[in-house]
């Protein structure tokens, strides 16, 4: 399989609604909202020929190591409010009104930070939170859940076993991946993430940078790259190329794209990027994605690994799943890329933006990649 697919269905700009500033003022309204950094890691571009790289950098969000906070915050705030008619002014008086609807449950399957997010909210508010999570989870990812004072239940089966069985549960269900009869939610989460744009947007301008040309943007269910699309291609004025990745071991929605209607993945699609390892795309991403993404990048273990590597002697802390975007943009440098960067004439003029959504989300990981030139062994 290549490692590549040019999407020929894309378009510069897509009709969806523009994203308001209404998820970047929820957050700054929460308790220890800081905007993630926004790196400039020029000798890289410069090296390899380019204009610029800046790489977003989610490893703290407030204080979780993970950008996924910032949907399931926007999310559960809103599906809360609907539900019980709650009016409030501040974060203290919308818990009170909470403890008064007596037992309130979130629920929610994950692969780690989502779950995590969830979690961390429910805490937030006085709530208890059920998190589903497949066999195959790290042990650090199910303490750092349970941290958060949620229920971890482990499923015999993979993500999208864990999601099938999240979906079934007497609670308010706060899940990022959309399926039938149930994509309102998982659309609230993804204008959580516009709060990230938002951010980008000023510090660019605060430093005086030139925007984006090219964008690459981790997949997984669809729901943060639906995000990404949203704002670049409907809400800002300028249309980057947008370029979406994937590991090598878990192509859903390169497949789906390719066979132009939603697939699942068959057999095991494990990768060491446990945030991107899904087997089905969200049926609210598949359309924005068959619109909006310019072309689909496919990474292997190694490559995160290598990738995570690099961005620690920027002194940039990004996980396996963090990593996979920076990893895509190194494949893209290389010379199996020269087919895609001839196809979007990108040149030495070229400005990059990548996201690392995560940190060290695997401390032990995390330490093994820092302290081996062996990487295959980790896989």
């Amino acid at each position: 399989m290549s490692n590549f697919l040019i999407n020929s269905r894309a378009q510069s700009s897509i009709n969806l609604p523009p994203f308001s500033t209404r998820a970047l003022e929820f957050h700054r309204s929460l308790p220890v909202y800081n905007a993630s950094p926004l790196h400039s890691v020029k000798n890289i571009a410069e090296f390899y020929g380019y204009n610029n790289i800046y790489v977003k950098d989610e490893s703290n969000r407030f204080t979780l190591p993970a950008f996924k906070v910032l949907g399931a915050s926007f999310a559960t705030f809103k599906v809360l409010e609907q539900k019980f008619n709650i009016k409030y002014s501040t974060i203290d008086e919308f818990k009170s009104e909470l403890a008064k609807c007596g037992g309130l449950e979130l629920v929610t399957a994950t692969d780690g930070n989502h779950g995590r997010a969830v979690a961390f909210i429910a805490r937030l508010l006085g709530l208890k939170a059920r998190i589903y999570v497949p066999k195959h989870t790290k042990e650090s990812r199910i303490r750092a859940i349970e941290s958060e004072g949620a229920q971890v239940i482990i499923i015999n089966g993979n993500y999208d076993k864990a999601v099938e069985i999240a979906s079934k549960q007497d609670a308010i269900i706060i899940q990022d991946t959309g399926y039938v009869g149930y994509e309102d939610i998982p659309k609230y989460i993804v204008e959580g993430y516009s709060t990230m744009f938002w951010e980008i947007e000023e510090q660019l301008s605060t430093n005086d940078l030139p925007n984006p040309d090219v964008i690459i943007a981790p997949i997984g269910v669809g729901s943060f790259i639906s995000a990404v699309i949203q704002f670049y291609k409907s809400t800002s004025p300028y249309h980057p190329i947008i370029l979406g990745v994937e590991p090598k071991k878990a192509p859903c929605a390169l497949e789906s794209i390719r066979q132009d209607l939603i697939i699942t993945l068959k057999g095991r699609y494990e990768s060491v990027m446990a945030g991107l390892s899904c087997g089905r795309i969200s049926t609210i991403s598949f359309p924005i994605l068959r619109e909006g993404v310019d072309a689909f990048l496919l990474v292997s273990d190694e490559q995160a690994l290598k990738a995570m590597k690099v961005l620690a002697k920027q002194n940039i802390v990004s996980g396996e799943s963090g990593a996979a975007s920076f990893a895509a943009l190194v494949l893209l440098f290389s010379e199996e890329g020269s087919q895609i960067r001839e196809y979007y004439h990108i040149d030495d003029s070229t400005n990059f933006l990548v996201f690392s959504t995560e940190g060290a989300t695997d401390p032990f990981m995390y330490s093994k990649v820092m302290n081996t030139n062996n990487l295959k062994e980790l896989i």
